[in-house]
């Protein structure tokens, strides 16, 4: 009789607790297990098991781990359902090592697991990213005579898609299920596609979705989803437009993360009118926005109005009571940098830092580098200064746009010094901070301590780049030193670097300063050896080096290559008048003021002052005359006639026919 009051009121007790688990009151299951002694009753791996069940329901993984722990001590014998739910506790929390700790109890104690068990551990696996773990547990089952199902099988799709790990999952996707005679469903084909996605293979990826009806899989929401971010990931903006339009016919309403999914792709497709649109039409077909719609829409707006445009969506966010976040500021003051426009970037700072959002490494970077664009220097050094301040270490992309702003602001000394304050501060110098100095020593004519900090590159353990060549022959073009700009240019082979169309038009130049004009035409003509085609600036200035050496065919055929590859500017046309006019090819000046006129080139002083040259040259008085109207014009109305002609004489050039001073 006593044996059974006992057994009633033990089986009371777990029925409690076993009430308590399903209604979610884990405190209160414990406190009717810790009463349990007080009442001389000894628990059980029921008492013990509803309890580490209660606890995995609400998320609290290290008691169901402790009260396991309890069991053993108390020489209470785990059985798998008890296992089992401190692996489902340890899987919602991605807790592997726990599960692994578990999976080695149930070894020991002999339990054997069930398909439910290690479903669950491959779960856990999965959101942990332990794919191969997840693998192992896949092909232990059929030696443990347990039964994979489709779950088994697409929590180890998952798991490899957690980790972009494509090739496992379409193999377990093709082969492995149905050599198990496991059905596929939409959620296996979903994870092989998110893994095909993650992986950059995008168009495999649209390949499965496009293959699920044929295996009687009909696509739902997150297949849909999964289909427009492998468009993101392959640039197709007008298939993921075409995509979104048609989900209705298919029975499935776009959501918010399909609107995103569209609004990003056309963003990093250039196609940011259409992410806008995308962005309002959200309102009219009653999606809700988030705040990665605006965000993603604003980080499309490019050209020189794009943060205008940024800038109003971020209102337009605030008036809908999104709330922005780090991000959301970081892509408006990165527009702002891109622009030059330093007061909003600032107000953009200011904004965060008076609200709840803290500022973070990219928002004090982007704000220096609109200082810096926006020649604010002295603004750039108070944002890295505040920035130090606030608990953010300064980085390289910190101090290359102060350097880069003192440089622009043709404060050379302080450019250096941010440079060399750098490793103080262990950080590494880059390429771009060694090529933001070059610039700074260029732009003040420090041509030696330009060739001084080239050579200081390699010693700092940073790769010389095509940057870093180009600023020091920049340094040395403007000095006209053109031997330095051609020695650097023979090291370019032993640096592993090829000579790109900056490198050779600015040696080019150099050449033409110095008045190395054999030297500058041979560079010109190297460069398609070099597979370089010349651009605007290189024919320009080899047309100037044919000036200057009186090859005045040789700078009209340069000018016709010209013609053919680009749209020759004033430059080309005064270089190749001046060549002309220095022969006496006065024919030939009048024809190229002439073609300037077809190709709309606008003529400017030197245009007509070779004009009226070449006017003197062939006696054409009446055209002289017009010239002198038309450069009086061009000036502005500077340059008086009288003062022309008087410098005309003291030239030693002839008088012009029928015109008195």
């Amino acid at each position: 009789m006593h044996e059974e009051l006992v057994e009633a009121n033990l089986i009371t007790y777990n029925a409690a607790i076993t009430a308590c688990e399903r209604g979610g009151q884990w405190l209160l299951a414990l406190e009717l297990l810790s009463k349990m002694p007080a009442a001389r009753f000894t628990a059980d791996v029921i008492s013990y098991g509803s309890c580490i069940s209660a606890c995995g329901h609400e998320g609290q993984w290290p008691l169901a781990l402790q009260l396991l722990s309890e069991m053993l001590a108390r020489k209470i014998s785990a059985n798998v359902i008890t296992c089992s739910a401190c692996i489902s506790a340890c899987e919602k929390h991605g807790r592997w090592q726990e599960v692994l700790e578990v999976l080695s109890h149930m070894r020991v104690v002999t339990v054997r697991p069930n398909t439910i068990t290690l479903n669950s551990a491959i779960s856990v696996y999965e959101k942990a990213g332990e794919w191969p773990r997840a693998l192992e547990l896949l092909a232990e089952m059929p030696k443990a005579k347990l039964t994979r199902d489709t779950i088994s099988f697409n929590a180890s799709i998952s798991a490899c898609a957690a980790a972009s790990e494509w090739r496992m999952a379409l193999e377990l996707l093709s082969v492995g299920m149905p050599a198990a005679g496991v059905a596929v469903n939409v959620i296996s084909y979903n994870a092989a596609i998110a893994a095909c996605d993650g992986a950059g293979v995008w168009q495999i990826a649209m390949q499965l979705f496009a293959d699920m009806p044929s295996v009687r899989i009909r696509p739902d929401a997150v297949s849909f989803n999964s289909f427009l971010s492998a468009c993101e990931a392959g640039g197709c903006w007008q298939l993921a437009l075409a995509l979104l339009r048609d989900m209705p016919s298919s029975a499935i309403e776009a959501d918010t993360i399909s609107y995103n999914s569209c609004i990003l792709t056309c963003a990093r497709s250039g196609q940011w009118e259409w992410g806008l649109h995308l962005l309002f039409h959200m309102s009219d077909v009653r999606v809700s926005h988030d705040v990665i719609s605006f965000t993603t829409a604003m980080s499309g707006c490019d050209g020189a109005s794009g943060w205008e445009t940024a800038a109003r969506l971020f209102q337009l966010m605030l008036a809908s009571s999104v709330e922005a976040n780090v991000i959301t500021f970081n892509t408006c003051i990165s527009l702002c940098a891109t622009a030059g426009q330093w007061p909003m970037a600032m107000h953009l700072l200011s904004e965060m830092t008076s609200g709840r959002i803290l500022a973070d490494e990219l928002s004090f970077n982007a704000a220096i580098s609109a200082s810096e664009k926006g020649a604010r220097w002295e603004l750039a050094l108070l944002l890295m200064s505040q920035m130090a301040a606030s608990g953010i270490a300064p980085d390289a992309v910190s101090f290359n746009a102060c350097i880069s702003a003192c440089a622009r602001a043709g404060l050379w000394p302080l450019a250096l010094h941010l440079l060399k304050e750098m490793p103080s501060l262990a950080i590494q110098a880059d390429a771009f901070s060694f090529s933001a100095g070059l610039n700074a020593c260029a732009g003040a004519g420090q041509w030696l301590l330009a060739l001084q900090l080239f050579s200081e590159i390699p010693r700092a353990h940073v790769q010389v780049d095509t940057i870093s060549f180009s600023a020091a022959i920049t340094a040395v073009e403007r000095a006209s030193h053109w031997q330095w700009a051609v020695q650097l240019l023979s090291q370019l082979p032993s640096s592993q670097i090829s000579a790109d169309v900056v490198l050779l038009t600015s040696c080019i130049s150099a050449c033409r300063r110095g008045g190395q004009w054999q030297q500058a035409l041979l560079l010109l003509r190297e460069m398609p050896a070099a597979r370089v085609a010349p651009n605007l600036p290189s024919y320009n200035a080899g047309i100037s080096a044919c000036e200057l050496g009186g090859y005045w065919e040789l700078a009209l055929q340069l000018l016709a290559e010209v013609e053919e590859a680009a749209t020759p500017d004033v430059i080309s046309f005064n270089a190749s008048i001046s060549a002309c006019q220095k022969a006496g090819q006065w024919r030939w000046v009048l024809k190229l003021l002439q073609q300037m006129q077809s190709a709309q080139v606008q003529a400017d002083v030197i245009s007509y002052s070779a004009g009226v040259r070449a006017c003197d040259q062939g006696g054409c008085w009446q055209l002289l005359l017009r010239f002198l109207e038309e450069l009086q014009a061009a000036s502005g109305g500077k340059e008086d006639l009288a003062a022309f002609l008087l410098r005309w004489q003291e030239d030693d050039l002839p008088m012009v026919r029928g015109f008195r001073i």
